[in-house]
């Protein structure tokens, strides 16, 4: 089999995982001139945690889409936790923009699907957060509960916050500001980009975690 030809999809699908959801960021950046008013950073902000950084952080481990593939596991963790407390912050300044801007304009909050599964998501991945950190420390209470449990309880949620994440992604394309500021056939492919960049990290994530998910050895 030749192995040059055999790398060529996957270097390109590493591409399109890596370049356009930066795309995305930019171009939601450039609709939304961040600093021109308290919204305006909402849509980049949210776009950068869910879109670009926090899905760095779960393919970092990843065969095919990881940033590190030739790092050790260590080095793996470290830029896990590093990616998604960015992402983290980032998704917690976009909250408080809307919030603040809500709040300037008397307007309600929480009245569309994209406010409460946006809400869902933040939740759940604060709850991840949590997760990581009981997966990091796995060891220590071991003899109360399997460590792969923890581990494949943290992937399973993760992959509930990437399905989560998509759907706030594509239903705030479908906003009234996006509508507006945007041209309106780009909403589809916001939508389609967002749709195969979380499509591609739950497939990888899936595959590269097998072993552990069937119950199989060899894999920590």
């Amino acid at each position: 089999m030749d192995l040059t030809h055999a790398a060529k999809p996957r270097n390109i699908l590493y591409f399109i995982f890596h370049s356009l959801p930066l795309a995305l960021f930019a171009y939601v950046a450039y609709l939304a001139q961040p600093g021109s008013s308290v919204f305006s950073w909402h849509p980049p902000m949210m776009t950068l945690a869910f879109a670009v950084l926090m899905m760095e952080a779960i393919c970092i481990f990843t065969h095919d889409l990881g940033l590190l593939p030739e790092k050790a596991k260590g080095w793996k963790v470290t830029a896990h936790w590093f990616l998604q407390s960015l992402g983290l912050f980032a998704a917690g300044f976009g909250f408080i923009a809307v919030y603040y801007n809500k709040d300037l304009f008397s307007k309600p909050h929480f009245v569309s699907w994209h406010a409460w599964i946006g809400l869902a998501t933040i939740g759940m991945t604060i709850l991840q957060v949590g997760m990581g950190l009981g997966t990091k420390h796995a060891y220590w209470y071991r003899y109360f509960i399997k460590p792969v449990r923890i581990k494949n309880s943290h992937l399973a949620l993760g992959i509930v916050t990437l399905f989560l994440s998509c759907s706030s992604l594509i239903l705030g394309s479908a906003s009234a500001w996006f509508q507006r500021e945007s041209n309106a056939s780009f909403a589809y492919v916001f939508m389609a980009v967002c749709i195969l960049v979380h499509w591609l990290a739950a497939l990888n994530t899936l595959s590269t975690h097998k072993k552990r998910l069937l119950g199989k050895a060899g894999e920590d």
